[in-house]
């Protein structure tokens, strides 16, 4: 029970689930930031460039716009650099937006109470980080709401109003990011696993499961791409044969020449420290590369090749 609970923070998958499809979130997020701190700052901008122009005596609400725009702007600057601190500039760019809501109160009350509960609805729809630190986020702000209408001038103290109608905001907020992120991160866990099992898939085909070494199309691909790529460097090409293996055959059945032929396969794979990583090793399975070192395949019969070397 107190596991489950704790898969709350995850949107109720497991830890393992979460980070295991950490990349396709990330991906997610990546695409929505780029949208949502561009649209924060071009409404600000616009809100701002309105309150000047029909004079509502908003005379500092340019800063928000300005912080909005400097948060753009180090997003496009640092997100290659802080991949895994984007939702830092998520939470900053809503900020700005709350921070706007809160300061436009004291003179527009009716747009603070429109404004505000529709930055708390949607906008947590875009990003997903966890349901705790969203929950914190929209509570310290709601929060901040409440108190700055409570400490407001009195013509424009409406606190039981603002609780009525920010707060219902928020937590109906909160629940429908929740909701909305469990479900796209449940398909994400589905689309992961389709790739793993897709990737497990190609993998296998690629090994014999007699001598666990590689299927020869897949030897001559990698070999023919390692001669293009490393032409320049040292490397040599062995094929062995196993002589009188007929006679194992004949003398001791196919299981036992199979069984030899197996040894030897493992041998050739101990003695080349083959760097692939094969069915064998299920927890690595999905990040198997061709990976640069000594190759080795049967390639049919009793016939095996090497490709050794940088």
């Amino acid at each position: 029970m107190f596991s489950k609970i704790k898969w709350v923070k995850q949107y109720g998958v497991s830890p393992e689930a979460y980070a295991r499809c950490d990349d396709l979130v990330q991906e997610g997020n990546e695409t929505s930031l780029s949208a949502v701190v561009i649209l924060d700052a071009l409404l600000l901008i616009i809100l701002t460039a309105y309150n000047n122009l029909t004079g509502k005596g908003l005379e500092y609400s340019f800063l928000f716009a300005v912080a909005a725009t400097i948060v753009a702007l180090l997003y496009y600057a640092l997100r290659h650099v802080i991949k895994k601190n984007h939702f830092l500039f998520f939470y900053a760019s809503v900020e700005c937006l709350l921070l706007f809501s809160i300061y436009v109160m004291g003179l527009q009350s009716y747009s603070a109470a429109v404004l505000y509960p529709s930055v708390v609805v949607l906008l947590p729809l875009f990003y997903m980080h966890t349901a705790y630190s969203m929950a914190i986020f929209l509570g310290f702000n709601t929060l901040g709401f409440l108190v700055a209408a409570y400490m407001g001038p009195e013509q424009y103290n409406y606190l039981q109003l603002y609780t009525l109608n920010v707060v219902p905001f928020a937590i109906v907020g909160l629940m429908i990011h929740y909701v909305y992120q469990s479900n796209r991160l449940r398909e994400l866990c589905n689309v992961k696993e389709n790739r793993i099992s897709q990737k497990v898939l190609e993998i296998r085909s690629n090994f014999e499961t007699l001598t666990k070494l590689l299927r020869r199309r897949a030897f001559v691909d990698l070999a023919e791409k390692y001669v293009k790529d490393y032409r320049d460097q040292f490397m040599a090409v062995a094929i062995l044969d196993i002589d009188h293996f007929k006679l194992v055959n004949d003398t001791y059945g196919h299981q036992l020449g199979d069984e030899t032929i197996t040894k030897i396969g493992q041998c050739v794979i101990d003695v080349l420290d083959i760097s692939l990583k094969t069915p064998d090793n299920p927890d690595t399975i999905v990040d198997w590369t061709a990976d640069y070192g000594n190759l080795a395949s049967r390639l049919g019969g009793v016939y095996f090749s090497d490709k050794i070397g940088k």
